[in-house]
């Protein structure tokens, strides 16, 4: 009988490896190698850790880059099955890098447009910019992680979390993000032309501004590109979670 459980997070911890949370209070570590035995070219790039690692979550699948799923319902039961399941007290993962957040229908459809306006007019560009893809990145993340928005245009953040911490947001179609000064918390999302947005970073805004690239004279801004991005997300979850207790 197959069973019907949501994915609650991600975390990785090894080459390969994943902690995995479900929204039934169960969780357990399981290892990807198995993918060797999976031949195909969709497989093949996840073969390597760099890439492996840039796995994603929705509560119904794992996903990668290149389109490769991986069904919640079939891993869980071959979790359960293996007697890789412990209870986890109620405690889900913290951790939402990675986690796939579904766009509002409405956003869906700008972005549907926009694909379709480039198919119909080949080397046209139509790629949402400036104050709409900054809303649609603040509405959605307001709607994913319970924020709450500050005011349009607000200086330097734009939303707070349940704690009261301030929050900057950045929306990208892209590879990189631009940055005009340093931020109590950075949230940066990606958005993929299916209907979906990766939360690329979440967490503290210091170390991302100590590692963008120069001062652009143009803009006055600094930019970082996301696989750097990602880097630092891992480098920080690693330190927190090797701390003694």
């Amino acid at each position: 009988m197959i069973e019907m459980v949501d994915i609650a997070g991600v975390a990785r911890i090894g080459p390969h490896r994943l902690r995995i949370w479900f929204a039934n209070g169960l969780s357990g570590d399981w290892d990807f190698s198995c993918l060797k035995e999976r031949p195909g070219p969709v497989v093949r790039p996840l073969l390597k850790s760099d890439y492996f690692d840039r796995v994603m979550f929705s509560p119904r699948f794992l996903a990668w880059p290149n389109g490769f799923d991986w069904c919640a319902d079939a891993l869980y039961m071959e979790m359960r099955d293996a007697g890789a399941l412990v209870s986890d007290g109620g405690v889900v993962a913290s951790d939402t890098i990675g986690r796939l957040v579904r766009l509002p229908h409405q956003v869906e459809a700008i972005y549907h447009a926009v694909y379709a306006l480039e198919q119909k007019y080949p080397g046209r560009k139509f790629t949402p910019d400036g104050h709409l893809v900054g809303s649609i990145g603040e509405v959605i993340a307001a709607e994913a992680l319970g924020l709450t928005l500050y005011p349009a245009s607000h200086p330097g953040h734009d939303a707070e979390d349940d704690l009261g911490r301030k929050v900057q947001i950045k929306l990208t179609g892209g590879s990189t993000v631009a940055l005009r000064a340093t931020c109590d918390r950075l949230l940066v999302m990606r958005v993929f032309d299916f209907g979906f947005s990766e939360i690329v970073y979440y967490g503290e805004g210091e170390p991302v501004w100590q590692a963008c690239g120069g001062l652009q004279a143009a803009n006055g801004q600094r930019t970082i590109s996301l696989s750097k991005l990602r880097t630092i997300g891992r480098s920080l979850r690693n330190e927190t979670s090797s701390a003694p207790v």
